[in-house]
């Protein structure tokens, strides 16, 4: 099995895992009976279910326990692999346990740099309506006022560094897919 395998493989357990966990919260109930609402709004009446739950607890968690501890050995598998494989990437070799913490980086940097307030141009001329006291006419009046807004990084200034960001994310992203790939793993024994 190699690691896109496993990481396959290890989304389908957490699934099964919450599928175990929901049935037991349902098998764990040891009144079998339910309240339904009769006509009158206020009343309930409770009647006895005749049947068991479909699932026993006890089957419940160990179905759970066994898709959880091959989940663990997965995913101990899988550091190990990412700890002792290697990618180059720009002229550097990383392990492909960094490769995935620069990936995960370069997401929150791309990410942060979406946020960031910008305006089309380093300087713009913008106005706004300033409230002032008209002594003469004795109220409050609004005149156009102008101003100079600046920043450091135009949208398209901070667009070209996303762009850039992300051609390196998909660069180095498509190698850790490549070796994923190519990296077999091996699974230690399960518990006994």
């Amino acid at each position: 099995m190699n690691i896109s395998q496993a990481l396959r493989r290890a989304n389908i357990l957490k699934g099964r895992i919450s599928d175990w966990e929901t049935r037991s919260r349902v098998s764990n109930v040891l009144n079998h009976s339910r309240r339904v609402p009769t006509n009158d709004k206020d009343e309930q009446e409770e009647f006895k279910v005749e049947n068991e739950p479909v699932y026993s607890f006890e089957e419940c968690e160990k179905g759970r326990n066994e898709a959880r501890d091959e989940l663990l050995r997965l995913s101990a598998a899988c550091a190990e692999a990412n700890a002792s494989n290697y990618v180059t990437f720009k002229d550097e070799k990383f392990s492909l346990a960094e490769a995935l913490r620069r990936l995960s980086n370069m997401k929150s940097e791309i990410a942060w740099l979406g946020r960031i307030g910008t305006l089309p141009q380093k300087e713009v001329l913008s106005t706004r309506q300033k409230k002032v006291w008209d002594v003469k006419e004795q109220r409050w009046d609004y005149v156009d006022e102008s101003f100079k807004q600046t920043c450091t990084l135009a949208a398209r200034d901070i667009q070209r560094r996303s762009d850039a960001l992300q051609e390196s994310f998909d660069e180095l992203n498509n190698l850790v897919e490549s070796a994923n790939g190519g990296t077999q793993i091996t699974l230690g024994k399960p518990a006994a």
